[in-house]
């Protein structure tokens, strides 16, 4: 912001004291307000001025007491403009907040359990919309989408394996029950499968992108739930009753077959498409590095690791499916071990699932780590040092104006998905095209897309 071209003078000298004033706080950051007198007068004089003293002054308060004097940092680094700006965000006012409404605002508990403490992530985004950095929460259900994918594969697991017991032993009607249970929890799972692959679906979708999306997801889906619904009205609570499921027990075996040669296909498919672009996104890593382009070598880092885990996923999809051929094999031949590779199947897709979890939360860890420079804020030994790291990072990421690695991880992938947006889809740069070809969207001009909300999805994962 100029402030002379608004005529403001007064904003300018505030500019210039807190320029000098910054020169002093670092000392004072490990004091209390009531402790720091004079100093801490000096500290806050721009807003102090400005009517803003006793609210800032509490925010140096709670900083101190929580651990988070870094990222109170970023907000000193701010001009005044921006921390009225940031302050008024945080109150949800136009005007100037008071200083009970603010604390009442910026408030928070975890959960019951816990004293009140100050909304950081509040703060935190506040505080960088004030400096018109990106905050758009392009990567928010991911986790949530795994998860549900994990809890269907464990689901699947959990009711064949009691299906088995129950023909094993004669257990009783709790196990029996339980088993259906699992079934028909496997039915939603599989329906929310077969939904997502035609809700999802797009026109920015590469060739391949776009089959694997309907015929592997949607149509082995379907397929799934065929399977399960058959599963779960299978009585199975003895061998005799079993038999007399035969009906059930044929559509489920068959089912298993169709689903199980699609995931089959779909999945070395996807193994090898995966591979190819994870090659050529490395590639395209080393080009952009030797001509210095920062943001299309970290486009092409992420999106390579994001093709490297969608690879391991495609193996896993692959294994799945075989074990369901086989399982719906034994099936329709009358085994009971039929059930132990469905089991198997179910297993390996929630293995898969909460593999790629894990691995990408360590991914984002990694991510965020480079963009912040962990490594080269720290020696060596210390680096090697789990807690060391951790704190050192935590640190950084104050400074950066963040209070969590996701807040983080989001403003690369969102800044990431916008610059891309504008090289590949606005612009023609031919680099950034190939890009997002090897994350599997394809460029049209005239209808703008993709938009930087998929470009991210597909980015990371």
């Amino acid at each position: 912001m100029d402030y002379a071209n608004h005529g403001n003078r007064r904003a300018q000298q505030l500019v210039k004291e807190q320029m000098a004033a910054s020169k002093e706080r670092a000392p004072e950051r490990n004091k209390d307000p009531e402790e720091s007198g004079a100093s801490e007068t000096q500290l806050t004089r721009s807003l102090r001025n400005l009517g803003y003293g006793e609210i800032y002054q509490w925010l140096v308060y709670k900083a101190n007491r929580q651990g988070k004097a870094p990222l109170l940092g970023f907000f000193d680094g701010l001009t005044v403009l921006q921390q009225i700006e940031a302050i008024k965000k945080m109150a949800g006012t136009t005007g100037k907040p008071s200083l009970d409404v603010f604390t009442d605002k910026m408030s928070t508990r975890n959960n019951m359990l816990f004293k009140k403490t100050v909304d950081w992530d509040k703060f935190s985004v506040a505080c960088r919309e004030a400096k018109k950095l990106r905050t758009d929460d392009v990567t928010a259900d991911t986790a949530g989408d795994y998860a549900g994918y994990a809890a269907t594969g464990g689901s699947v697991a959990l009711s064949a394996g009691d299906k088995l017991a129950n023909m094993a032993v004669g257990a009783g009607d709790v196990t029996k029950g339980l088993a259906q249970t699992g079934a028909g929890l496997s039915a939603l799972g599989a329906a929310v499968q077969a939904y997502q692959a035609y809700d999802q679906h797009s026109s920015s979708l590469s060739a391949f992108d776009a089959v694997h999306n309907i015929g592997t997801e949607g149509v082995a889906g379907m397929a799934d739930l065929t399977r399960y619904t058959a599963q779960a009205a299978s009585p199975g609570s003895a061998v005799g009753e079993a038999v007399a499921s035969g009906a059930a027990t044929a559509v489920a075996g068959a089912a298993a077959i169709i689903g199980g040669a699609v995931y089959l296909a779909g999945g070395v498919a996807g193994y090898r498409m995966h591979d190819k672009r994870e090659k050529n996104l490395s590639l395209l890593q080393t080009e952009a590095d030797v001509k210095d382009d920062p943001m299309l070598s970290r486009a092409a880092s992420i999106g390579g690791e994001t093709q490297a885990l969608n690879r391991t996923k495609s193996a896993a999809t692959a294994a799945k499916g075989a074990a369901m051929i086989v399982g719906g094999a034994l099936l329709l031949a009358g085994g009971p071990v039929g059930w132990i590779m469905i089991g198997v199947a179910g297993a390996i897709s929630g293995a898969a699932a909460i593999y790629k979890f894990l691995k990408n939360r360590q991914r984002r860890e990694e991510v965020v780590d480079r963009y912040i420079d962990l490594k080269g804020h720290m020696i060596a030994s210390d680096f090697k040092d789990k807690d060391k790291r951790s704190a050192s990072r935590e640190k950084l990421l104050g400074e950066h104006g963040f209070n969590s690695i996701s807040q983080c991880y989001t403003q690369i992938i969102a800044e990431l998905a916008f610059g891309i947006y504008e090289k590949a889809v606005k612009g023609d740069d031919p680099e950034y095209r190939t890009l997002l070809e090897n994350i599997g969207l394809v460029v049209n001009r005239k209808k703008g897309e993709p938009k930087p909300e998929l470009i991210a999805k597909k980015l990371s994962g």
